[in-house]
């Protein structure tokens, strides 16, 4: 029996898409007691990492490419909840990523300067975590 993690990294990322093409845009990887969870977006995702329940970060993903690695179970947002709550995740971050709206950080370029915009870039900041009026002043 083939698992996920015996796919090539052009399968698996041909998998990752068709399952978000069938509604599976949710995903799950754990390792050595992080779990990793997220949702793919049209032109950017969410990565949220946790530690037995405890919220540790949150990361932009820009392409399925950045699953191959993990080789991350597709899942709809029926198993994601359950998921979530077999692992004890906080009502705040599944509802979070069930209403995520990513932005990128693209969509600021000429609004913030361009060397502060590559350091949020840098440091992994998602677009719809910036607030331009603390920000700017």
């Amino acid at each position: 029996m083939t698992t996920l993690k015996d796919l090539s990294d052009e399968d698996y990322v041909t998998y990752a898409l068709n399952k978000a093409e069938e509604g599976f845009n949710y995903f799950s990887y754990s390792n050595r007691g992080e779990v990793f969870l997220g949702k793919l977006g049209n032109k950017n995702s969410r990565i949220f990492k946790f530690n037995k329940g405890v919220f540790i970060s949150k990361s932009p993903l820009y392409t399925a490419y950045a699953l191959y690695d993990m080789k991350a179970e597709m899942i709809n947002e029926k198993q994601f909840i359950k998921l979530c709550k077999i692992l004890k995740i906080d009502d705040k971050y599944v509802n979070e990523i069930i209403n995520l709206k990513p932005r990128s950080i693209d969509e600021f370029e000429g609004i913030i300067p361009p060397e502060l915009l590559t350091d949020l870039f840098l440091e992994g900041t998602c677009g719809e975590d910036i607030n331009l009026e603390d920000l700017l002043h």
